[in-house]
């Protein structure tokens, strides 16, 4: 009797396996008493590809995160806009940027 195991399929429609799956495989080999290729021949799998299998999962082991330090230029400090201040008699400020119109501004004011 073939065991048969459902997995992913590549574009080309091989099955695909992931790292522990592998590892899952290569356990019921050492488990199985059977040769490399009687176990793939039973489990329907690539004797070749078997055999890198334990290459594969070694080389999958994670790379350490390291940082590097980055030197950012400094920032121009922003130019202080000129403004335009108003005091009316009621204690309200207002301050407008320097480009402002005067014609707004004179509007602005005659509706307060």
């Amino acid at each position: 009797m073939k065991n048969t195991i459902v997995t992913k399929k590549d574009y080309l429609g091989r099955p695909t396996y992931s790292v522990e799956e592998k590892k899952e495989f290569l356990e019921l080999w050492r488990e199985s008493k059977l040769t490399k290729k009687e176990f793939c021949k039973e489990f329907g799998l690539n004797y070749k590809s078997f055999n890198n299998w334990p290459y594969q999962i070694a080389s999958k082991k994670p790379k350490p995160i390291t940082f590097q330090e980055v030197q950012m230029p400094k920032a121009k400090e922003p130019e202080t806009p000129m403004l335009i201040e108003v005091l009316f008699p009621s204690g309200v400020q207002l301050k407008v940027p320097n480009e402002t119109s005067a014609e707004w501004l004179s509007k602005l004011i005659r509706s307060c």
